[in-house]
């Protein structure tokens, strides 16, 4: 009896249901309650389909009701973000089109390319844990769970005044305190007003907060954020700061005083967030205009245009830009200034000497060039032309041919056995050229070798370009050219 009672009570909550989605299919007009449909929902899926197909409905339109309850509140940072998507996405495309077309060399400022497209990966994340020192104030919503002699369990919201009720207790003042704080005062207060009752308290809803992002940002003014929001979360949401904004002084201002100055470039180099403050309803957050930049480029692993406090040093600065690649000359770093007169100075610093580098002052304007190494090499001999193994082989003192050549494996099958040559380099910086039969030095014949040599053999099948008075051959080695003019061979 009692389960054909709830079958029809099931049936009623149906046509209630439906007809409020299709009146055009049942004769029922009464507008359900979300009770009814909740109710509804709850029964077995069996069961709810077997309804859906016996009114002809489909089931899924359950999912929007007519009053629009149940829609999950959207995060009040997306109000900022549905229109900035598209706009970001073009303007950065059309900026990368710009930079190709005027130089695709050009260094920019560092920094500013990660606020394009990045504002939702600086979003809180709704998964985030509340931490236990977060400030509780007016919005803030709590789930009380009372368990022990009787299990219930009531949500709650932090009202104007700062007060919570729950189970018919006198209100409970909480704004101010601490999460772990409004915790434990609940758990205080059921333990004496309802004697052999526990409490468990979570947060089911974090309130908004109203910020103010000001100076040069792209889009300055007030934005209602999330009361977990921090001051990159605000930078990113108001687009970062414009070409001239500071990426190194940012400041929190609350209450007419500034809380902390937030430095990005030890976020975005380092990792460093230790001044990144969780903001509080009213805070402003002030982006300062850059006051000193300069260039450095060359052999550093990002070459750019930064911002420099006063007193920076040269090392310091290299630091910025990621240090020195592997092809950096560190005993030339060129420095282009400005001297008393305002004019150009160029200024050579070894970073080796770590005094210098370490006490020499950057200052605004200022261009760093970092060499690199010179392509020449020392203690080598090149061999080129007709050989299997063409390459830079090292040398060592009483380097002889034979140590080169020391069998015809060592020789192609169309070399020339009558005729090599050995260019080497005096010491005036001249050229000196001695020939030599490949054949003679495998037959025991021997000639000492030189640091630079070059050794080249030739092609018996094709001379025609070697017959000139006159004649310049180039040879690639190990992705480096050697020029070498053979006069009056």
């Amino acid at each position: 009896m009692n389960g054909a009672l709830s079958k029809g009570l099931a049936c009623f909550l149906a046509i209630v249901v439906f007809s409020s989605i299709t009146p055009a299919k049942a004769q029922v007009s009464t507008t359900p309650s979300q009770a009814q449909i909740e109710q509804f929902k709850k029964l077995p899926k069996s069961q709810q389909e077997a309804l859906a197909k016996q009114f002809g409905i489909d089931i899924s339109e359950l999912s929007t009701s007519p009053s629009g309850t149940g829609t999950k509140k959207e995060a009040p940072e997306l109000q900022y973000l549905n229109n900035a998507r598209s706009e970001k996405s073009a303007e950065a495309e059309k900026k990368e089109t710009e930079a190709k077309q005027d130089n695709v060399n050009k260094l920019q400022p560092f920094g500013y390319d990660i606020f394009e497209g990045m504002q939702t990966a600086f979003m809180p994340s709704d998964s985030l844990s509340v931490p236990a020192n977060y400030i509780v104030g007016p919005g803030d919503s709590f789930n009380i769970v009372m368990f022990g002699k009787a299990s219930s369990s009531e949500s709650v919201t932090v009202d104007n005044e700062g007060k919570i009720s729950f189970a018919d207790l006198a209100p409970i003042s909480v704004a101010g305190l601490t999460y772990q704080e409004v915790k434990t005062r609940i758990a205080d207060v059921a333990s004496v007003s309802m004697i052999g009752i526990k409490t468990s308290v979570s947060i089911s809803g974090l309130r908004s907060i109203q910020v103010y992002v000001v100076g040069d940002v792209k889009k300055p003014g007030a934005y209602q954020l999330s009361s977990l929001s921090t001051m990159t979360n605000a930078i990113f949401i108001s687009g970062g700061p414009t070409n001239v904004g500071s990426l190194r002084n940012i400041k929190l201002n609350r209450a007419n005083k500034t809380i902390t100055q937030l430095d990005l470039y030890k976020m975005f180099t380092q990792g460093d967030a230790s001044a990144d403050r969780r903001l509080q309803n009213g805070d402003v957050v002030f982006i300062s205009s850059i006051e000193s930049q300069v260039k450095v480029y060359g052999e550093v692993r990002r070459p750019a245009i930064y911002e420099v406090k006063a007193g920076e040093t040269l090392d310091e600065i290299i630091k910025l830009a990621g240090g020195l690649t592997s092809l950096a000359y560190p005993k030339n770093i060129l420095i282009t200034t400005l001297d008393n007169n305002y004019q150009r100075l160029v200024k050579k610093v070894d970073l080796t000497n770590k005094t210098e580098a370490t006490q020499l002052k950057i200052k605004a304007g200022d261009v760093v060039r970092i060499l690199p190494i010179s392509q020449q090499f020392s203690q080598v001999v090149h061999v080129a032309g007709a050989v299997s193994r063409p390459s830079g082989y090292a040398y060592f003192d009483g380097m002889t041919l034979t140590d080169l050549i020391s069998s015809s494996d060592d020789l192609s099958l169309s070399t020339d056995m009558n005729y090599a040559l050995i260019v080497s380099e005096i010491a005036d910086g001249s050229i000196q050229i001695r020939h030599f039969a490949p054949k003679k030095v495998l037959a025991g014949s021997d000639i000492a070798l030189n640091s630079k040599d070059l050794v080249l053999f030739f092609n018996r099948y094709d001379d025609s370009d070697f017959h000139s008075e006159n004649t310049t051959i180039e040879t690639n080695i190990d992705g480096y050219n050697y020029l070498y003019a053979l006069r009056n061979r």
